[in-house]
């Protein structure tokens, strides 16, 4: 569960400012790539994205971080009850 796609994803909506429209605009096109790079989605991390309704990107990547945040501790809880 690292993300590291969908935060790259991200970072490259902070760099890009037409990059960044895409992404409001279109997130599973703009997935489909960025230049020559390419971001393997998970289909969860794809439905996150299409669920996102919003034009402003700080409150798009805060509604992003936060559900990897969830996720994160959601796992790291169920690895500590897990071992308890």
């Amino acid at each position: 569960m690292a993300h590291i796609d969908l935060e790259r994803l991200v970072s490259a909506g902070a760099l890009d400012y037409k990059f960044r429209e895409l992404l409001l605009r279109d997130p599973i096109r703009a997935a489909d790539g960025y230049y020559l790079d390419r971001f393997r989605l998970t289909s969860e991390e794809k439905a996150v994205l299409t669920n996102i309704r919003t034009n402003d990107f700080q409150t798009f990547v805060r509604t992003i971080a936060d559900w990897i945040t969830h996720r994160r501790t959601g796992a790291e809880r169920w690895l500590l009850e897990s071992a308890a």
